[in-house]
């Protein structure tokens, strides 16, 4: 879920511009979400991940990748009327 705010600075709507600034956060509830994810890796006999020279045999195990949990952000628009 992604949440934000505007809110309008002007006392005057009148006038020959008008600004605002935002508030807005993505990713509100801070899950997990991929970036990229790599299926190039193999389990081998001992339990550890590697790279195999010929990646079209064998059972691939997905790896990912993450970006931020969330991100808050502040913007402020100017406009000419």
């Amino acid at each position: 879920m992604d949440m934000s705010a505007t809110f309008k600075l002007n006392k005057n709507p009148e006038k020959k511009f008008q600004h605002s600034i935002s508030f807005s956060v993505y990713n509100l509830y801070g899950r997990k979400n991929s970036l990229f994810v790599n299926y190039n890796k193999v389990e081998n006999s001992d339990g550890e991940l590697h790279i195999p020279s010929n990646l079209l045999d064998g059972n691939r195990i997905t790896s990912h990748s993450y970006m931020f949990r969330f991100t808050p952000s502040i913007a402020y628009n100017f406009k000419f009327l």
